[in-house]
Formats: C-alpha cells, sequence, structure tokens
C-alpha cells in the first residue's frame, strides 16, 4: 500500500491498494490505477507476453537465495544476465508505450 496525489486530475489523496489490468491492443494491456475520487486514470506501464516473460526471469534469477554455493564467477553471471534483462525490459516497455500512445 502507498499514498498516493491525484496529481494530474482533483488533487486528492488516496492509498493505492493495487494495481489493475486493461486490455487496450490484442495482446497489449495497460497496467496502473485510477483515482478513486475524480476517476482520473494513471498508466504505470504497457504489458505484453515479452513483458510478462521478462519479469518472470528477474523474479527468478533476483530470488537466488544469498546466492550461496555460487562461486564469484557465477554470481558475476548472474549479474549480468539481470542487467540485460533489465535493459531488454525497459526497451520492450518503450517500444510498447510508444506504440500503444501512438494509436490513440
Amino acid at each position: 500500500m502507498m499514498k498516493v496525489e491525484c496529481t494530474d486530475g482533483c488533487g486528492e489523496e488516496f492509498v493505492l491498494v493495487s494495481y489493475g489490468k486493461e486490455k487496450v491492443l490484442p495482446r497489449v494491456d495497460r497496467v496502473g490505477f485510477s483515482c478513486p475520487h475524480c476517476g482520473h486514470v494513471y498508466t504505470a506501464y504497457y504489458e505484453n507476453e515479452k513483458v510478462r516473460t521478462f519479469n518472470a526471469l528477474l523474479t527468478v534469477l533476483m530470488q537466488r537465495p544469498g546466492k550461496g554455493g555460487l562461486t564469484k564467477r557465477q554470481i558475476q553471471g548472474i549479474d549480468v544476465r539481470i542487467a540485460n534483462t533489465k535493459k531488454k525490459l525497459a526497451a520492450e516497455m518503450k517500444r510498447l508505450k510508444i506504440m500503444v500512445e501512438s494509436q490513440t
């Protein structure tokens, strides 16, 4: 839970409990929330199968419990995979944002 101010709408504060999803294009969802006072919609990001796959991979890579039993080289390899996956995720999210917002 997080306290949020509706900066682009009514200016009221509210507690953000969770994000919602809305289909905006075939195979593309908008992930975000709306102000409970005025209904203004905020987009956190757009999501497709690629974004979900990158997020799932990051979850797996980052949940290595203390990376115990791994060599320094193996840990560095995981860190490189995390960094590369984050770059790919950011690029795909940017591509989706441009694609969706250019069609509206």
